[in-house]
């Protein structure tokens, strides 16, 4: 113990002693050289040699004006700011800020230059200004941060890492620095010294921190995407999760600090930045605790642990929603937050140490080096030194936890490989067992199922019934035995390869026949069925006959135990070169997850529920391994209280004379059926003119698939039926076809190159809902994940190959049916819209003619003709079909704005800006709705009111139709959910109408663009070729 001791003391000395020589070595790299200072605001470097690779801190004494941001022409009245001149260095100017609730100043300083320097180019590199500044050189505003103002209205905060270069002829530069910080931006940092030098210089250092920082930040960001990966691919450990956020803090850490690079990419407000900040270093601590928690459990209990992260999370809530100008007063908590948490981590190190676990001392060592860099940072900060960026700490305890962790892990994996090894012995030992003791039983057991028999036979007038049924009883228990044990042997055999198949031709029918006459035992007492549906012409099988009766008895035996009453079905399909052969049931199923397990030795369907079914597991197993055995697959489908459904597949045998059978789209049996019944008139289908009248027209498909044999097929059955079909052969061209033309259902096949029927469904599925454009897929599969595939990307219905020509027809009938009645309830709709005249707007525009006929006839004449207007276009029967004239639509919004002009009056304001050339049409309302809209919704709710500008303009191919105000406007949050529709509403459907209208004729909808306060632009855009 003492040895172990001497061991961690003598390597964390040395360690300590490492790092503080590669902490000193890289701040003497890094070092600036010792130049002159400024001395009564004025820097002297007539005397210093310009480096290329080096800069220079503007330390000493500036002037500094408080409480005034002077211009560079107010520093020629020197004689006025001599009063108010102080001599102050940048670093006070968080003590003077500090406690003020708003505070500004304005630093000048003057740099003199020998003259063989005129003509170089300068730069500058600010770091951090607190919390706004701009910089002025000989008097031009180069660059800033924030907008320092006076007026604490107008000042914004922002502290982003800047950089300046300037060129000068003169033998001086004056720098002149606005600044400004307001108790309301938070926590004040200190204002770091600027960089000046050769702007080469400049650059070449800037770009030097940069690198190290990405370098840093892409370093963590690897550790954690491999940590997440190896989550994902099975490892579920939530240790390998707080890596994972461990990781990333760290990077973020890294990147909103020193030269702030995330806000470079990210754009976010002051607070914002500031409180990602504060939290960044919150979660920083929460995540390594959960991390060494959840390396070492066993090391981390007591109630504080488990309290803490609570405690944590209640902290992030608190930073989160705690106004920004308090949390400087709290930023104790921050430091009592992370010192609890290292107490914490060292609490469970001590344990583990105690413990005396392996590879300890990398955590002891991690845990060092993060201690060293925070008491380097404290001296520094003590001693008002201003430090470089350092990620040479971090990077050595990432290190070295991960290099504790990964060696836990390889030794786990090891071990898991022993453990492996052993348990793959111990199961030879179990199989040699099982085996020994099954042929040890088999000949007993037979001896007594023999007797057994004999005694039935010769002894059924003499025994009674109720021991003719024991013995009945015993022999169908016996036969059973007898399957378990050749169930056992024939595993170990499989296992070691021993089983060899005799094949031959045989025909399956008649085997499936025998297989069933052998099982009737087995359901003469129960209601049960077994069916047998493979037909005399099916094709003869390549297969060991012996071993094609064991599957076949297997598969039955599994589907009679596990259906209580119903049907079994055994049935065949036929392929190219093989045969598969289906045994259904209508028993209690099983859930998707024991179909994934069921194969595997030893597993049932559920051990718990059904150990009365009898079996040990292994019939599904010996199955599978045979079918594999014979070329062929063994695979199940099911459905709880559905019944489940296993197929296998054998080739198809060469010995048979007949010719051979080929792969059929189609299923043939059903194909006259389908076509006598698709002839009837139920089956004609409906389709809709443009202007909305119903006729018995031609319905538009368009079918994908990549094989032209299956295309020409697809056509040939729906060919009997009033449809106009286009067939493509590819994802893309399916795609072109859609973008270009209107369609009322896609058929497509789901295995295609390059685009599958997946990708091309989500595709559409970005521009049509399911209502929109109906899309059928074929497949060939019908397993529940693929199913599930389907409709999640986007498709209404699937159907399986080989096709059956009455489902193909039924449902392409009812999803072309279900297009066409989506479309003529919107119709229904548009009109029921424009019936819907509201009696607010009656009343108030009678009431408004009656008060002008006492003081304004003639005005009163003119609101009258234009509401006789407006109700003779609203109530017009044209305007349910789907498109309208331009101009009607016009002439109706050319009413109602000049009724609610009048009784507006200021308050409302129009431009008309069409273009009168234009003769088109358009949706009926669809203008009209969002006019309407703009005004009761936007500019009438100001009390100002404002401006609507409504222009309509052919550009190139499209009619552009634009209606524009200077309303309230929307947030995002309401923009987002102007157009979504929910269930049952009954009011402000008018856009959502529209925009569904538009989609459908022209394929895109209305584009909105609104911003609070400032107004909304709706508008929508209708191509040459769909516009008449």
């Amino acid at each position: 113990m003492k040895k172990n001791k001497l061991f961690f003391v003598i390597s964390i000395g040395l360690f300590v002693t490492i790092l503080t020589i590669i902490r000193l070595i890289w701040e003497s790299f890094l070092a600036v050289p010792n130049h002159p200072e400024a001395v009564n605001g004025v820097l002297d470097l007539r005397d210093w040699e310009f480096s290329e690779s080096q800069t220079i801190r503007l330390n000493g004494e500036w002037d500094f004006y408080p409480d005034i941001l002077l211009e560079p022409s107010d520093l020629n009245n020197s004689e006025a700011l001599s009063g108010q001149r102080e001599l102050e260095t940048t670093e006070n100017w968080k003590s003077l800020a500090k406690n003020s609730a708003y505070k500004v100043g304005t630093y000048h300083l003057r740099i003199l230059l020998h003259p063989k320097d005129l003509l170089e180019t300068y730069g500058f590199r600010v770091n951090s200004i607190p919390t706004s500044s701009k910089f002025f050189i000989d008097g031009r505003l180069l660059g800033g941060s924030g907008n320092p103002s006076e007026v604490l209205q107008d000042y914004t905060p922002q502290n982003q890492p800047y950089s300046l270069s300037y060129t000068t002829d003169k033998d001086h530069i004056d720098v002149l620095i606005q600044v400004a910080h307001s108790e309301s931006s938070g926590t004040i940092l200190p204002f770091k010294t600027i960089n000046f030098g050769l702007d080469s210089a400049v650059s070449k250092e800037t770009l030097f921190w940069i690198m190290i920082q990405i370098t840093v930040a892409a370093i963590l960001f690897t550790l954690a995407v491999y940590a997440i990966l190896l989550y994902m691919i099975g490892i579920k450990q939530r240790v390998l999760v707080y890596f994972f956020l461990l990781m990333i803090n760290g990077m973020l850490i890294v990147l909103v600090s020193d030269d702030r690079l995330l806000f470079e990419f990210i754009s976010l407000g002051f607070e914002a930045r500031t409180r990602l900040s504060i939290l960044t270093y919150s979660c920083i601590g929460q995540s390594l605790f959960l991390f060494s928690k959840h390396l070492l459990p066993q090391y981390a209990h007591g109630k504080a642990f488990k309290w803490f992260p609570k405690i944590g999370i209640v902290y992030i809530l608190f930073v989160l929603l705690y106004p920004l100008k308090y949390l400087e007063r709290f930023s104790f908590v921050l430091s009592l937050f992370m010192i609890i948490a290292a107490s914490l981590i060292v609490i469970i190190f001590i344990r583990a140490i105690l413990d005396k676990i392996d590879d300890i001392i990398f955590l002891l060592l991690g845990g060092t080096a993060v201690l060293h860099n925070i008491i380097w940072v404290a001296i520094a900060r003590r001693l008002s030194l201003e430090v470089n960026f350092y990620p040479w700490n971090l990077l050595i305890a990432v290190f070295l936890f991960s290099a504790f962790w990964f060696k836990r892990y390889f030794r786990s994996v090891k071990r898991t490989e022993e453990l492996t090894e052993e348990l793959i012995r111990a199961d030879h030992k179990k199989d040699e067992f099982l085996a020994k003791t099954s042929h040890e039983l088999r000949n007993p057991l037979h001896v007594i199922i023999n007797i057994a028999q004999s005694l039935l036979e010769n002894g059924k007038n003499n025994m009674g019934q109720k021991n003719n049924q024991d013995l009945k009883l015993l022999i169908t228990v016996g036969r059973r035995m007898s399957l378990l044990l050749n169930d056992i042997l024939d595993v170990t055999r499989l296992k070691e390869n021993k089983v060899q198949l005799h094949k031959r031709s045989i025909n399956i029918q008649s085997v499936v026949t025998g297989v069933i006459d052998m099982l009737q035992f087995m359901i003469e007492d129960r209601d049960i069925e077994i069916s047998n549906k493979i037909p005399l012409s099916f094709p003869p099988v390549v297969a060991d006959e012996n071993r094609l009766v064991q599957i076949l008895i297997n598969l039955m035996h599994n589907a009679i135990k596990y259906t209580d009453q119903g049907k079994i079905t055994i049935s065949g399909t036929i392929a190219e070169n093989e045969v598969s052969i289906h045994i259904s049931d209508t028993g209690i199923g099983m859930e998707e997850a024991i179909l994934n397990r069921i194969f595997q030795p030893y597993e049932q369907a559920d051990m718990d529920k059904d150990v009365n079914r009898g079996g040990i597991g292994l019939g599904l197993t010996i199955c599978k391994q045979l079918i594999e055995l014979h070329g062929g697959r063994l695979t199940v489908e099911s459905m709880m209280e559905k019944g489940s459904v296993f197929t296998f597949t054998l080739p198809i045998s060469s010995e048979q004379n007949e010719e051979k059978v080929k792969e059929s789209f189609v299923n043939p049996e059903s194909e006259v059926a389908a076509t006598a019944f698709i002839d009837t008139p139920s089956f004609r289908t409906l389709s809709y003119n443009r202007d909305n009248t119903l006729f018995l027209g031609r319905t538009k498909l368009l079918v994908v698939d990549d094989d032209s044999v299956n295309l020409r097929v697809l056509k040939s059955i729906l060919s009997t039926d009033n449809y106009n079909i286009t067939t493509v052969t590819s994802g893309k061209e399916a795609l072109e076809k859609i973008n270009k033309e209107q369609w009322d259902l896609v058929i497509s096949d789901v295995m295609m190159p390059n685009m599958s029927g997946y990708e091309l469904t989500e595709k559409i599925r970005k521009k049509y809902s399911i209502s929109e454009l109906p899309i059928l897929l074929l497949t060939a599969r019908s397993h529940p994940e693929d199913l599930y595939r389907g409709f999640l990307s986007g498709a209404n219905d699937y159907i399986t190959k080989p096709v059956e020509p009455l489902e193909l027809k039924a449902r392409v009938e009812l999803l072309t049916n279900l297009k066409q009645s989506i479309t003529e309830l919107l119709k229904m709709e548009a009109a029921w819209l424009q019936a819907q005249i509201k009696p607010h707007f009656l009343f108030n525009t009678l009431n408004t003619i009656l008060v002008l006929l006492d003081h304004d006839s003639k005005k009163a004449k003119m609101v009258f003709e234009a509401f006789c207007n407006f109700l003779q276009t609203s109530f017009q029967m044209h305007n349910s079909n789907a498109v309208i004239p331009l101009n009607d639509e016009l002439d109706l919004i050319r009413s109602y704005l000049t009724i609610e002009k009048v009784r507006f009056g200021d308050r409302l304001r129009y431009i008309w800006d069409v273009d009168n050339n234009i003769d088109s049409h358009v949706p009926p309302l669809s203008i009209q709705t969002i006019v309407e809209n703009a005004l009761n919704h936007g500019i009438l709710k100001r009390p100002a009111g404002g401006t609507l500008h409504i222009r309509i303009h052919q550009v190139q191919d499209a009619i552009t139709i634009t209606v524009e105000d200077d309303g309230i406007g929307m947030d995002e949050i309401k923009l987002k959910k102007i157009l979504e529709r929910k269930a049952n509403q009954k009011n402000g459907i008018g856009l959502y109408n529209t925009n569904k209208r538009l989609k459908q004729l022209y394929g895109q909808g209305l584009l909105i663009e609104s911003r609070p306060n400032e107004g909304t632009k709706v508008s929508f855009t209708i191509p040459i070729n769909n516009a008449q």
